[in-house]
């Protein structure tokens, strides 16, 4: 993962959070860029600055079902400075359910993936050095 420009984190919705799969990730990931850890500075530079796109399956439509799973990525994006790019929530409960989603998730993972290295992303801190708009300027040919 270390290598790694971006990451493509995927979970059901279980109990209205990440699943314990994912959950073990993060806390067991956390020992390797604590203080603690021999040689952390290693793991703490490999881990941080990432890319992040979040893929997840629930079986509600409540819009508010997926926010604890929202603010606990958006908080380890901060922690690590990485950047939240994008988040894809498709609606099913037994299999083959979310490609019958209206929203259409399979393309907008599909189109998450394809865009991954080129989303803009915006998280301002008091401190952060802000440009006088939010996306870029287009460059002009020639």
């Amino acid at each position: 993962m270390i290598p790694a420009e971006a990451m493509v984190l995927a979970t059901p919705l279980y109990w209205y959070g990440v699943s314990g799969q994912l959950k073990t990730f993060f806390d067991r990931m956390f020992c390797f860029i604590s203080a603690s850890q021999p040689d952390s500075e290693h793991f703490v530079s490999g881990l941080s600055g990432k890319r992040l796109a979040v893929l997840i399956a629930a079986e509600e439509t409540y819009p508010g079902a997926a926010l604890a799973v929202t603010h606990q990525i958006q908080e380890y994006a901060r922690y690590t400075h990485s950047a939240l790019v994008g988040m894809v929530r498709g609606i099913g409960n037994k299999r083959g359910d979310v490609e019958l989603d209206p929203s259409d998730p399979l393309h907008a993972a599909r189109e998450l993936g394809r865009t991954l290295a080129d989303r803009h992303s915006t998280d301002y801190r008091i401190d952060t050095d802000r440009p006088a708009s939010t996306w870029p300027s287009p460059t002009v040919a020639g």
